[in-house]
């Protein structure tokens, strides 16, 4: 980055030189009164992924797994972000992220099922129940037109 010590213009982002990426912002600051200009600067965290090319931005990819959470699809939340004049991802960055952060979800889900999985037979283990059973009661209650309750029964399930 130059530095000119003398001059006391105002410096200001070049909103010419701006470039969008996703929900993050590169920028570029120029002085008004000189002739400096800085470097392109990212105004967001990357993903280091170890492949050659440009990285995702990290707000992008937080923003899509929080997507994956609420009932709302892409073309909702480009509607949300239009309507508060911020230009939203395209739909092929937001399809693209879509695809990697849910590959990323359901890794992890498939994890955790596996510890938990781990964990129930080892508690039947130490019960002295046989590891591929689990005991669970369960009450369900379903509004109907007449209201009437439902009852389930002590069941017992396998695990696979």
């Amino acid at each position: 980055m130059q530095k000119f010590p003398k001059c006391d213009g105002f410096i200001h982002w070049d909103p010419q030189a701006e470039e969008q990426w996703g929900l993050g912002v590169i920028e570029v600051i120029i002085c008004e009164k000189c002739t400096y200009r800085s470097n392109k600067y990212k105004l967001f965290m990357e993903i280091e992924d170890g492949k050659p090319g440009r990285k995702a931005a990290c707000m992008n990819r937080s923003f899509q797994v929080g997507l994956t959470q609420t009932p709302i699809g892409p073309t909702s939340l480009r509607r949300l972000l239009m309507s508060v004049h911020v230009p939203p991802p395209s739909r092929s960055a937001m399809q693209e992220s879509a695809n990697q952060v849910c590959d990323d979800i359901e890794a992890a889900n498939v994890l955790d099922v596996h510890g938990r999985r781990e964990q129930l037979k080892k508690v039947n283990r130490l019960r002295g129940d046989a590891e591929n059973v689990i005991d669970i009661d369960c009450y369900g209650v379903y509004d109907v037109m007449i209201c009437e309750k439902c009852t389930y029964r002590s069941n017992k399930y396998k695990l696979f």
